[in-house]
């Protein structure tokens, strides 16, 4: 068994930066699941379309990035309590245009791992306070 508290931190930290795609290739199983909980989202994504979704965020905030708040982790699953930051200069964000305002969002990941690898993740994070953010509200 790996050290799941490190391939979880890793991937946090990562799975939002410029290298996503070999952080991916990497960390995640070929056939890995994600949960990604936004209106207009399937309720589950493969890694083509988990791929595309990374890729609209880092369009949006160039500038994301994330700190670790905690890390939990018991038999083959991670949880771990995130804060992202990004400033909305790029694309359009969750159907709102570009901004320039700074955003911060807090989320939990819950990661299933197989061998060295995440196989499923569960993301939840307060995408209505975003929104409220970058409104202005």
């Amino acid at each position: 068994m790996s050290d799941y508290t490190t391939l979880a931190k890793r991937f946090v930290m990562e799975h939002n930066q410029a290298n996503y795609l070999q952080s991916f290739d990497q960390l995640l199983t070929a056939n890995c699941v994600v949960h990604e909980y936004l209106p207009g989202l399937p309720a589950a994504m493969d890694r083509a379309f988990y791929n595309q979704f990374i890729e609209g965020f880092r369009a949006a905030l160039p500038d994301i990035r994330n700190q670790i708040e905690d890390v939990i982790v018991a038999a083959d699953r991670a949880v771990v309590r995130w804060t992202g930051y990004g400033t909305h200069t790029g694309a359009d964000l969750m159907g709102i245009p570009a901004s320039g305002k700074p955003v911060t969002a807090h989320g939990i990941y819950i990661l299933r791992f197989e061998g060295d690898c995440i196989a499923e993740v569960w993301n939840n994070w307060d995408n209505l306070n975003v929104t409220q953010q970058l409104q202005g509200s």
